[in-house]
């Protein structure tokens, strides 16, 4: 009942003291009530005697046990009330009611009692027997009958599923051994219960409950969730590992990864076993599906990479009709074994898994309508099975055959494919929304180059793609609108608008333009930029605020700031000299076209092109047009990405801070010059690794090989500060740098004389 109709009885309306108010003279269950006041005073006291059995949420913390003879009382009142009642519904409840106010009062033997006597002889199908046999066990436990108690917990746990996970904790706990409580089955079907119940608690590999369930009865619909919780160990402590590859694995469940070896050689032994089970399955015919041991045997043949074994099993049930979500994992299992099947993927092979693949993007579609409750489950793929399938067979099996092949543009975007099975589709108010290559994987965003990208542009543009490329680039189709999303004050998701999502195409032309920007072709750099929107391209690398004196104002970063401290970094209310990516890349266009058609000003056009290039680097000012994100430990990888040379090295930019210095007479510019190339070069001495990362390194036997001492005394030995101590220490920039860099105070320090 909702809370108007709570009301009623509470208020005296079905006495006649007050008016029904409109709003409930059509409620259809009131109008049921009405008609019988037996029906209507069996909810009142229902309503009363809740709480004293099933205290209020606010009461849960702090409940007390409730007094035994109001609870007997309330117990004699549904016992002068049951009489009345003609049809079954309500005498189930009646007696339900005086069973467990009788059991909560401490009346364990009369509640067990009332129970064989009023409530087991019932012929009912409600889920309420359920509720009073669950007491009934409880009661049989209390009064030291364990045996008898475990038994009742394992008929709770066989009809009625919506009690299964309570009978099965609940069995656990007598402790009793299953030798003891097969005694007390009346059937086959009872034992294969009671075996089951044992192998669910068995978190390590093993037939032997499964053999036990399907011999004692065949058709127990617990030899499916046993045989599939045999196949998920074998996902877990196997599958998993051996997908992701390498050597340590943090997490894989029950077995310890110190000692993977012998575990992966465990499973290696098992899964023949539980095959062979399968395929028993499958030729006796004594189960409900005896298909199901035809495709748990395909699915293990792949695991085995017996493709050919794989094939067989499916094909052995090639004419029959299974039910859907049979038919479903026949359409997975046999995409699975077609990839493994696959040495090189080409055209013909492309097209063989077209239909496969076809059919999971449909199932996908259906999914991403799929309403979800958020307050019970938080990731995007909760519940959504195909999709979570679409992801990961196309990140961990596709894109690594396409690796293999050195089809890196294929690879990548079957990794977009991957990471956009179920875009996000929220947007937090609070936080900027970048959007374009900050919304791309992070392969996108670090490992394709400019060459790479324009393949991927090409093919999009073009009309004639093949269905199968189609289907792989959908995702640069359909844009995703977002939910503009922000937390209330109880911590829950409020919905405050909407807006238009990542389009992917703008999204790889600022990737293709970034990539040019790290490769320094900045006329091409343009050229891709002036595809984007410029309003997008703005909020792209702004920094977005919103505070109470002012609703919203953007910050722009100055990527040619002439600064002898790295920090604090500079940002301007105002748009300046290359604000976003396409006039930032405009100018260092027309910078590097100075240095050839004006000979006079080459100097300081190489000086302010080398400013721009070190201020997007990992230490400048603004690291947001070479990069998608940063991070404080970036400074200790060595080179992983192709751009890392000039993001965390500087190389160019030392270069051209000092062809700057060759084209200049002027001392004071020279000496600033050689000050700058002293900042890149201090950037190429490899950081010592963080604490952190040392302790981890070292839980894999990996050891630290640099030491803090040498790399301090690295800082204070650059190579350009001599020069700039023999060469420029006559300069007014001079005292600059000795005012403002410690390191080279240091250096000062330690070389006098």
């Amino acid at each position: 009942m909702d809370e108007k109709t709570d009301s009623l009885y509470f208020r005296g309306y079905q006495k006649g003291k007050t008016k029904m108010p409109d709003s409930l003279k059509n409620n259809s269950f009131i109008k049921y009530l009405l008609a019988d006041k037996k029906k209507m005073a069996y909810l009142v006291l229902a309503k009363k005697g809740e709480p004293l059995v099933n205290p209020l949420n606010d009461e849960q913390w702090n409940a007390r046990r409730p007094d035994k003879n109001v609870l007997h009382k309330f117990a004699l009142e549904y016992i002068r009330m049951e009489p009345g009642f003609k049809n079954s519904f309500l005498k189930l409840r009646c007696f339900y009611q005086v069973q467990r106010l009788l059991h909560y009062g401490g009346y364990t033997k009369e509640a067990s009692d009332f129970y064989d006597k009023h409530i087991k002889t019932m012929h009912s199908k409600s889920h309420v027997m359920g509720w009073a046999m669950c007491l009934k066990a409880g009661e049989e436990e209390q009064s030291g009958n364990k045996v008898q108690a475990a038994y009742l917990y394992s008929k709770l746990f066989a009809g009625y599923p919506e009690r299964r996970v309570r009978a099965y904790y609940d069995f656990l706990t007598t402790k009793v051994p299953i030798e003891s409580t097969i005694k007390l089955a009346k059937n086959d079907n009872e034992k294969a219960t009671i075996y089951a119940i044992k192998g669910i608690h068995n978190a390590h590999v093993g037939l032997a409950a499964l053999q036990q369930v399907y011999e004692a009865y065949p058709k127990s619909e617990f030899v499916s969730l046993l045989l599939i919780r045999e196949i998920n160990k074998i996902e877990e402590g196997y599958l998993t590992t051996k997908i992701n590859g390498g050597k340590y694995y943090e997490d894989i469940g029950y077995y310890e990864h110190s000692k993977y070896d012998s575990v992966k050689h465990s499973f290696i032994k098992y899964v023949p076993k539980l095959k062979a089970f399968c395929n028993r399955i499958a030729t006796e015919r004594k189960y409900t599906e005896p298909e199901l041991g035809n495709l748990a045997s395909a699915y293990l043949s792949w695991i085995q990479k017996d493709t050919k074994a794989g094939f067989k099993a499916l094909s052995a049930i090639r004419s029959k009709t299974l039910r859907g979500k049979l038919s479903d994992e026949k359409q997975l299992i046999n995409l699975l074994l077609l990839s493994q099947s696959i040495k090189k993927l080409d055209k013909r092979s492309e097209n063989k898994l077209l239909p496969s693949l076809t059919w999971l993007d449909e199932k996908v579609k259906q999914e991403r309508t799929q309403k979800v409750d958020e307050s019970y489950f938080y990731g995007k793929y909760d519940l959504k099975y195909y999709s979570a399938s679409a992801r990961d067979f196309y990140e961990k099996l596709l894109a690594p055959i396409y690796f293999k092949q050195k089809d890196t543009v294929k690879a990548a975007l079957c990794i977009l494919k991957s990471e956009m099975t179920i875009p996000d589709e929220r947007v937090w108010d609070e936080n900027a929304d970048r959007g374009l290559g900050f919304d791309m994987p992070a392969f996108w965003q670090n490992n394709l180059r400019s060459s790479q990208l324009k393949k991927v542009i090409d093919w999009q543009l073009s009309p004639g793609k093949s269905p199968y490329l189609k289907l792989l680039m959908a995702e640069f189709k359909y844009p995703v609108i977002k939910k503009v999303v922000r937390w209330t004050k109880s911590y829950k998701v409020e919905k405050i608008g909407e807006k238009p999502g990542q389009k992917t195409l703008s999204a790889t032309y600022d990737l293709l333009g970034t990539a040019y920007l790290r490769e320094h072709k900045y006329a091409a750099a343009v050229r891709a930029f002036k595809h984007i929107d410029i309003a997008k391209l703005d909020r792209s690398t702004n920094d977005a605020y919103n505070d109470s004196l002012s609703k919203h104002y953007n910050q722009y970063a100055d990527p040619f700031a002439d600064k002898v401290r790295d920090y604090p970094h500079v940002y301007s209310l105002k748009k300046t000299q290359g604000y976003n990516k396409l006039t930032y890349a405009e100018t260092m266009a027309w910078l590097e076209r100075q240095t050839k058609v004006n000979p006079k000003s080459a100097a300081k056009s190489y000086y302010k092109m080398a400013c721009g290039l070190y201020n997007t680097s990992y230490y400048g000012n603004a690291w947001i047009y070479a990069a998608y994100s940063s991070a404080s430990d970036d400074k200790y990888r060595t080179k992983v990405f192709y751009y890392d040379d000039d993001y965390l090295r500087n190389l160019k930019a030392e270069t051209w801070f000092i062809k700057a210095r060759e084209l200049s007479n002027n001392a004071e510019f020279k000496a600033r010059c050689t000050f700058m190339a002293a900042k890149c070069r201090q950037t190429q001495i490899p950081v010592p690794g963080s604490w952190e990362q040392r302790l981890a390194d070292a839980k894999y036997g990996i050891k630290f090989e640099g030491n803090d001492h040498g790399y301090s005394k690295a800082l204070r030995n650059n190579y350009y500060f001599s020069d700039l101590k023999k060469n420029y220490s006559k300069t007014k920039f001079y005292r600059t740098a000795v005012s403002d860099c410690s390191y080279f105070r240091d250096f000062l320090t330690v070389s006098k004389p």
